[in-house]
């Protein structure tokens, strides 16, 4: 190992953002249930079935529409 080199890289992942496309349905299923200021807490269901084992927050929404 040189002098200088690179030992470990430490990051902060106690907190993640994440961007995700839900279809109208699923939009207006999410806001008829809900209050519209109250943040929405989400589990995420992973490719291999299982839950993530944290409980995240939909502190955001935002509309992109095709023209």
């Amino acid at each position: 190992m040189e002098e200088g080199e690179l030992l470990t890289t430490l990051s902060d992942n106690s907190q993640m953002w994440v961007y995700f496309n839900v279809s109208e349905a699923e939009y207006l299923n999410l806001r008829s249930h809900h209050e519209t200021d109250s943040m929405v807490d989400v589990q995420l269901l992973m490719a291999n079935g299982e839950l993530f084992p944290y409980v995240g927050k939909v502190e955001t929404i935002e509309a992109d529409f095709n023209s």
